[in-house]
């Protein structure tokens, strides 16, 4: 019988409850037809092998919902696997996976099992991807709000609840969309174009980002006032590098006022020391703060190689699995390396090395395994990058505060002299309350520069990405 890939067959269903079989069947190759009476467990059936397969059922027949767990085996692409859920009143059951024909599945201890949730969170892997994954079909986003096809949508359109409408081709259920409903359709129909999907979806999200950055900026000025930014400049620079200039003169003009009255004030030099102390802990917390950046920037880039390989490993697991079914039924006449004759082979025997072998696909089932734990590691290794992204925005904004703060220190130290006098003090202190005001009339130009640098980048990208929608 010839065998199209992707493909997935249900081979046998076993419900259990207090460790006792309930309902146990085999499945044969084609349709299987499950017949009787009213009321005879017809729907209590399919009910639980949809369960098992990943579906969420909502409306539980009696003597289906009573049950504990369902094991479904299943020959995905031609290799054995077994799947399994636990039925407990609760929503969104995990999925167990077992890489084990299901007899053999059911004998196993429980480290031959590894659990997979309903949806995928922090970075862990979905039961819905990781069969994706085994069957290697493609991720295809359902909705707007980026979430991706799963088994329950797929199963929401092959199998009919008796409790929808006979007009109705899907299933019911809430917060469902005629985008959700389109994309399903044309991912199992083949028409689905996963680059045009996540175009539009895109151009959802950044319309949104650019509307709540738009109005973050409006709430900005309203609170800054139209002042922050002088029509008298062409630019927020040019303002930025004027304030500068008002800066250094009033500086000068203080150095120049204390000057004139050196040696009068007995303080003066306590205070500059303070301020030279305090120059010297900025810098040193702005340099240990630099190289905790950079130790951090390596190691994401340390884990991001790390990733990267993983991912290949993966796909080189794929392609193993792709080559074993090519040449397992390979007869070899002579050894590839000395071109020497071989010896006949028992049956059921390596045509190469002679070692015995087997029809159940074992080696297939040990590199699902293998790709199952490299998902783990994947998933570990995201959280990790993401813990250190976190912890690195934290590092840049503590950087960039470091920055502000001794800048506005050495501006202090620089008017801070030996002497001041008495006669000189009113004029010192407006000089100081000037600056004051400039620095603040700069810490609000630069977060005016960077929100306007957001909008320009956010416009940018869109206008990219309807470009590409439209074409």
């Amino acid at each position: 019988m010839m065998l199209y890939n992707p493909s997935l067959r249900v081979s046998r269903l076993i419900a259990t409850k207090n460790s006792s079989y309930m309902y146990d069947e085999d499945f044969h190759h084609g349709i299987n037809i499950l017949s009787g009476c009213n009321g005879g467990g017809k729907t209590s059936i399919i009910q639980l092998l949809v369960f098992g397969m990943g579906y969420e059922v909502t409306n539980w027949k009696d003597e289906a919902g009573a049950c504990d767990s369902v094991y479904v085996g299943l020959k995905v692409n031609g290799i054995d696997i077994t799947i399994k859920r636990d039925i407990n009143g609760k929503e969104k059951q995990p999925m167990w996976f077992c890489f084990m024909p299901i007899a053999d599945a059911l004998n196993t201890g429980i480290e031959n099992w590894k659990k997979h949730s309903y949806s995928s969170q922090y970075d862990s892997i979905s039961f819905s991807q990781k069969l994706f994954d085994i069957l290697n079909i493609p991720e295809a986003k359902a909705d707007a709000n980026n979430n991706n096809v799963t088994i329950h949508q797929v199963l929401r359109l092959i199998y009919g609840d008796q409790s929808n409408a006979s007009g109705n081709i899907f299933n019911i259920e809430p917060f469902d969309s005629a985008f959700k409903r389109e994309s399903i359709g044309h991912y199992l129909l083949g028409l689905y174009d996963n680059d045009l999907y996540a175009y539009k979806i895109a151009l959802i999200e950044e319309d949104k980002k650019l509307t709540k950055l738009v109005s973050e900026i409006t709430a900005i000025h309203s609170v800054v006032g139209k002042t922050s930014f002088s029509r008298e400049y062409s630019s927020i620079e040019d303002e930025k590098k004027d304030y500068l200039k008002q800066i250094v003169e009033l500086n000068q003009d203080v150095i120049n006022s204390k000057l004139e009255s050196f040696g009068e004030y007995k303080d003066e030099k306590s205070t500059s020391e303070k301020i030279a102390i305090n120059n010297i802990k900025l810098k040193t917390s702005l340099y240990e703060c630099e190289s905790e950046i950079r130790t951090l920037q390596y190691d994401i880039e340390d884990s991001g190689q790390f990733i990267s390989e993983m991912k290949d490993k993966k796909l080189a697991i794929k392609d193993a699995i792709v080559v074993n079914k090519s040449i397992s039924n390979f007869s070899f006449q002579v050894c590839p390396c000395c071109q020497s004759k071989l010896n006949s082979v028992k049956k059921n025997s390596c045509g190469l090395c002679g070692s015995e072998t087997n029809d159940k696909g074992e080696a297939n089932e040990n590199l699902l395994r293998m790709s199952s734990e490299i998902d783990l590691q994947l998933a570990e290794s995201n959280r990790i990058i993401e813990r250190k992204n976190k912890k690195l925005t934290v590092l840049e904004g503590k950087r960039k505060d470091l920055r502000t703060q001794l800048r506005k220190s050495i501006s202090e130290s620089s008017s801070v002299i030996t002497s001041i006098n008495n006669k000189n003090e009113s004029k010192i202190f407006g000089c100081y309350q000037k600056i004051g005001y400039l620095e603040e009339k700069i810490e609000n130009l630069d977060r005016i520069a960077e929100l306007l640098n957001s909008i320009a980048e956010l416009t940018d990208e869109r206008d990219r990405t309807q470009k590409a929608v439209n074409d």
